[in-house]
């Protein structure tokens, strides 16, 4: 069971701040030696430091196992140099320096006390250490301390200190597999029984390294109760690959152990230009093995910047074109658009260059070769122009006029397209958008409504149906129910405000209004909600548009909007002017 450290004294949020730089590993508040924002500088005498520290009781317990974060300076200060160090009862436990100019994540990391009881200073140091005595001028670090615990686990053996940590997701590529075994009795670990694969490939057995992880630096480190060990792959891990680690150990007691992680290698491969593919007639796909930058901000290093693509023809005749947008059309890939379009069936070659991908690596110069876009031929059609010369002309041909005659066979092959198009363009489904609006034109479209191209189609299929309508009550409803989406309440016969004699008083609660005989034909329409101004000018155009000629549309009645009240605002409200009690 683990008990929180900090916790008992300084409470859940005393002495800890939100950090902006670091996400705590549990919670919302973390523990910041040195400075939270970088870009903090100071002058500092070597050996300041700032310390965190309370007294814990060890009695019963295996470890102190904390989670850190190490930020340091932009910069070397100078001779000296920034250290965090973990001390108990003033004697160093474990210490590194911090990195310049990175933030490294220490989440594995226990304190063994296991021979220890009552209780015990522990600290947490940041330390800037120097063998001078002059000032030393520094952008001030970070150390978040999160996560500490004390675990009264009595597990033999236990591994720790693991570098690269689990789940270190952009572990170095060729960096030294480092972990710690440690044993909370008195026995120690057996360097026999220590076994070590990696990736289902032992890296050590009985004891010994094993080849393809016995670089320079592999061994084992005896101290005290703890065997570190450390192997060194001899050829580097993959980009990006997802690596197994499984560790068996053993007391000498003969206690058993067995434990797995994994980590990722860090993305340092470049990315390369996968393929190409022509998609119409001036538009090519061309996808990448990695996500690419694609901010469209101009930037030379953009996937959406055109200058950064070329396309040249490979095969002749070609018509040759140039790149003058370009499209996101996934993470990985961008839709090109031409300012030509493809001949059919010719080969192109696309090259890009200068751009890189979203973990900031280069993307190699490459290029792929791609077909022009065939359209589609009906069957049974054939139209060859070479084919239709004389045969007499083809005998003599030296290879000129099969030439010229192909030249002239890609322009002829995008005007049967165009021709073979002209059924679409009829079809309101499948017509472009330049289109739709001549053919509501060509329908005598009353609605001067600003619509969708979606809107404009569903238009087409229903104009002539509401045309069907007009003059019925169904119409109006109809057509206020297509263009806005509101459902008509009601459509109800036009009642004045009745003269009651005696009580009535004009102008006040009684009107004059029409005869007998406009009342018979005037309405009112009635919807379910309150409507915006837009919504009221469509309905009441649609109503006067679809409404029988002879009758007369009186009144839009809509629900009584909810009353806003004005609350008291101190100074400003005043009693029956502009507030009142409610």
């Amino acid at each position: 069971m683990a008990t929180t450290l900090f916790q008992s004294d300084l409470g859940r949020t005393q002495g800890r701040i939100e950090p902006a730089g670091f996400a705590p590993v549990e919670g919302t508040f973390a523990f910041v030696l040195g400075s939270d924002v970088s870009g903090v500088f100071g002058r500092f005498l070597p050996g300041d430091f700032a310390e965190v520290a309370q007294t814990i009781d060890l009695t019963g317990m295996s470890f102190v196992r904390f989670a850190a974060a190490l930020r340091g300076p932009s910069a070397a200060p100078g001779r000296g140099a920034w250290r965090f160090a973990v001390l108990l009862d003033g004697v160093e436990q474990y210490g590194e320096a911090l990195p310049i100019g990175a933030l490294r994540t220490r989440f594995d990391r226990v304190i063994d006390v296991s021979g220890r009881s009552g209780s015990a200073d522990l600290s947490f140091r940041l330390e800037l250490t120097d063998s001078g005595t002059e000032p030393i001028e520094s952008e001030l670090p970070a150390v978040y301390l999160d996560r500490v615990l004390g675990d009264v686990s009595p597990a033999r053996p236990v591994l720790a200190d693991r570098v690269p940590e689990p789940n270190d997701a952009a572990a170095p590529r060729g960096g030294p597999i480092t972990l710690d075994l440690i044993d909370v009795g008195h026995d120690g670990i057996d360097p026999a029984s220590v076994k070590v694969t990696v990736q289902g490939v032992p890296a050590m057995a009985g004891g010994l390294p094993q080849p393809g992880f016995d670089g320079p630096g592999t061994g084992f480190a005896q101290a005290g109760d703890t065997l570190s060990v450390t192997l060194v792959p001899t050829v580097d891990f993959p980009s990006r690959a997802a690596v197994a680690v499984h560790v068996e150990a053993a007391t000498r007691s003969g206690q058993q152990g067995s434990f797995d992680y994994s980590f990722t290698i860090e993305d340092y491969a470049r990315p390369h230009l996968a393929g190409a593919q022509a998609l119409a007639a001036k538009k090519v796909q061309v996808s990448f093995d990695d996500d690419v930058r694609q901010q469209g901000d101009g930037d030379p290093t953009d996937a959406l910047t055109p200058g950064n693509y070329a396309i040249a023809a490979v095969s002749a005749p070609a018509m040759p074109v140039e790149v003058v947008s370009v499209e996101a059309a996934s993470s990985s890939s961008v839709l090109l658009h031409l300012d030509a379009e493809l001949s059919a069936g010719a080969v192109y070659q696309v090259s890009a260059t200068g751009l890189t991908s979203l973990s900031g690596h280069e993307v190699a110069t490459d290029s792929a070769t791609f077909s022009g876009f065939s359209p589609v031929v009906p069957a049974g059609r054939r139209f060859d122009l070479y084919r239709l010369l004389p045969q007499m002309n083809r005998d003599e041909d030296t290879g000129d006029l099969r030439k010229l005659t192909a030249a002239l066979q890609d322009v002829t092959d995008l005007l049967l397209a165009d021709v073979d198009r002209f059924p679409d363009i009829l079809d309101p489904d499948l017509a472009p958008q330049p289109f739709l609006g001549r053919m509501l034109d060509d329908l005598g479209n009353p609605f001067p409504f600003d619509l969708s191209d979606l809107d404009q189609r569903r238009l087409l299929s229903v104009l002539v149906s509401l045309y069907r309508e007009k003059g019925t009550s169904q119409g109006v409803r109809d057509a206020i129910r297509f263009f806005l989406g509101i459902e008509v309440d009601s459509i109800a016969s036009f009642h004045g405000t009745t003269l009651v004699l005696g009580e009535s008083v004009l102008g006040v609660d009684w009107e004059l209004g029409p005869d007998e005989r406009f009342d018979l034909y005037a309405f009112d329409v009635t919807v379910g909600r309150v409507l915006t101004d837009t919504e009221r000018r469509r309905i009441r155009f649609l109503v006067e548009y679809l409404k029988p000629a002879h009758t007369h549309f009186i009144d839009l009645i809509e629900p009584v909007p909810p009353e806003v009240i004005d609350h008291l605002e101190l100074g400003l409200s005043e009693l029956g002017v502009n507030w009142r009690l409610h």
